[in-house]
């Protein structure tokens, strides 16, 4: 490079060089204050008056009176540390700068002069946070908010706007907007079922000045819809008044769809073993007493606001006496064997005194940190007693038919298979097989006049009043025919 001192350009007269700095000052871009020894405005260039227009360098404006409380601003009358960038809230916000970063250099006599910018909320937080003690609890807490993928906010109430970190526009579907949005665009953006409690819950936090927790719907540019969980808090200044609302939000969406899928299963198991009136209960390994339905609790005849019985309680007081042994040793084996299914059946006292009889399946689910023991229990009195009376029924016939001399038999029309009992072998002279024969084989027993009818009746098959009737000849193994 070379030395331009000595040269000026043709048609010019050079400048003297306090003036030509005093030009470059009033024309650069870069916002410049300088604060005199009392650490008050005493000249700032055009950009920084642009920036912050509540500037009044004429006025002896002490500097720290722009912005709101802060542990890093210095006191009244101190100088502002050299070197060090500090990211400031303004007092009186403009549409697109709220936060400030402060940059001071000492110059001879005793000056400063201090390079201001606009920044974000969400840089300044971040900033304030890294720098807030000297343990970096601070810097762990910016990093995850990070790392959580956390959206902070802030409601100016001087503005009225809106300031998000970038996770938050990301939440939105929008490109970040340094200045924020205005609250009427933030509303737009909720669900209007939600609308009535957000503004609720601002006007709680504003009243009490306690922490408020909210979640509501937030459209996205999409068009889509999200949930969001947010917990915000009252910001005062020095002198108690409210400046702002300061929350953190966090993107729920797809745990609310997750729980609202639980949900719409629960009430549908609930429906289902309500109206098929099967019971279920469900305990953790090491809990006192278990947690019943209602139906189950109909099962047992317990009332309502009854406490659930204890384990040893239920097996004294609810399971029949002659049941009792067996029940607790098949339960205990279970546990103990860790598998995961058991099934039992066993008769039960009810508190009005019916004996009833149930089945039981219960499964212990040890995936969960907790191990969690459930089932269901369905009555079965009614069906094991019309079981029962089928069989006794049944019972019944056979034996009037075994002493009346008849025989009963099967036949599948579609494969040809046949079933046999006892007595159509002793018919036709033959001591009871397993297997009845086929068609061949009932033809070989039959007396060969009558073979053709046989065969024509079997292919025949029902007639129109779906019975089959017809009178054969067998021929027995010793040659006799019946």
């Amino acid at each position: 490079m070379s030395s331009s001192a000595h040269h000026t350009p043709l048609g010019h007269a050079a400048l003297p060089a306090a003036d030509l700095a005093a030009a470059l000052l009033q024309h650069t871009s870069a916002a410049l204050v300088q604060l005199d020894g009392q650490a008050c405005v005493c000249w700032a260039n055009p950009a920084a008056l642009a920036l912050c227009p509540a500037l009044q360098p004429a006025a002896g404006q002490p500097l720290a009176a722009l912005f709101q409380p802060a542990a890093a601003l210095p006191e009244a009358g101190q100088p502002w540390p050299d070197d060090t960038a500090l990211e400031l809230q303004l007092r009186e916000a403009t549409a697109d700068t709220h936060w400030l970063s402060v940059r001071a250099q000492r110059l001879p006599g005793g000056t400063q002069v201090l390079h201001l910018h606009a920044c974000q909320a969400e840089h300044a937080l971040r900033s304030r946070l890294a720098g807030a003690d000297p343990d970096g609890l601070g810097a762990q807490m910016a990093l995850s908010i990070d790392l959580g993928q956390i959206a902070f906010w802030r409601h100016d109430l001087l503005s009225n706007r809106m300031h998000y970190n970038a996770q938050a526009f990301a939440v939105l579907g929008i490109a970040p907007r340094p200045g924020g949005l205005s609250l009427d665009e933030v509303r737009a953006t909720i669900h209007p079922e939600d609308l009535p409690q957000v503004v609720a819950s601002a006007e709680q936090a504003l009243a009490t000045g306690l922490p408020v927790d909210l979640d509501a719907r937030y459209r996205r540019s999409d068009g889509s819809w999200r949930t969001v969980m947010t917990r915000c808090v009252l910001q005062r200044d020095a002198q108690g008044r409210p400046v702002a609302f300061v929350g953190l939000a966090l993107d729920v969406t797809d745990r609310v769809e997750a729980q609202r899928q639980s949900d719409e299963l629960a009430q549908r198991f609930e429906l289902v073993t309500r109206v098929a009136g099967i019971g279920y209960w469900s305990k953790s390994l090491h809990a006192e007493r278990a947690t019943w339905s209602g139906e189950l609790r109909q099962v047992f005849g317990l009332a309502d606001r009854e406490p659930v019985p204890k384990w040893q309680e239920w097996i004294d007081e609810h399971v029949h006496a002659e049941d009792r042994a067996r029940v607790a040793q098949d339960f205990r084996a279970w546990i103990k064997s860790g598998r995961e299914h058991a099934s039992s059946e066993f008769r039960i006292l009810r508190r009005d005194g019916q004996v009833r009889q149930v089945l039981t399946q219960s499964r212990l689910e040890t995936s969960s940190p907790q191990p969690l023991l459930f089932g269901v229990v369905i009555d079965v009195t009614e069906s094991r007693s019309a079981a029962q009376a089928l069989r006794e029924a049944n019972e019944r016939v056979a034996l009037a038919a075994r002493g009346a001399g008849l025989a009963t038999w099967e036949l599948d029309l579609d494969s040809g298979a046949a079933d046999w009992d006892a007595q159509m072998w002793r018919l036709r002279g033959w001591q009871p097989q397993a297997q009845a024969p086929d068609l061949a084989g009932r033809l070989a027993m039959t007396h060969p006049d009558d073979r053709a009818l046989v065969a024509e009746v079997t292919q025949r098959g029902l007639g129109e009043d779906g019975q089959i009737e017809t009178a054969f000849r067998v021929v027995w193994p010793d040659g006799e025919v019946r």
